[in-house]
């Protein structure tokens, strides 16, 4: 009985740190794709959120929920959008630097649209996606 009650808290635990770590991924990317955002301040968010990423790990939900989000922001159009798909170049360059070859098979739906983003109508896409 007291395994099971022991098991239970653990479980309880899991899913309450699942959830904060969720929370702080969805913090972190919202952050990273404001549009009066400065091109040093989306740098260094890209960075926090390849760090949290890090920490996280690379195979977890709340890592899941970044690589989503970024392949969501390049994915998207119109110049009022420019903003997401700067921030999320910025964030898989941020990723493959801190992370390396481990987000590779997470990022791997992305990479084509980066490799777009070179050919983007919005200038600071086109230099987020050199970087």
């Amino acid at each position: 009985e007291r395994e099971a009650e022991a098991a239970a808290a653990d479980a309880a635990q899991l899913k309450n740190a699942q959830a904060d770590a969720a929370g702080k991924a969805a913090g972190l990317l919202e952050k990273l794709s404001l549009a009066e955002s400065a091109v040093d301040a989306r740098q260094k968010d890209a960075e926090a959120v390849a760090k949290f990423v890090k920490e996280v790990g690379v195979d977890s939900q709340a890592a899941a929920a970044v690589y989503e989000n970024v392949t969501a922001s390049l994915q998207m159009n119109g110049k009022d959008k420019a903003p997401n798909r700067e921030g999320a170049c910025y964030c898989f360059g941020a990723l493959l630097k801190e992370n390396g070859a481990a987000v590779l098979p997470y990022l791997a739906e992305a990479a084509p649209m980066v490799f777009s983003a070179f050919a983007d109508k919005v200038k600071s896409v086109q230099v987020a996606a050199a970087d």
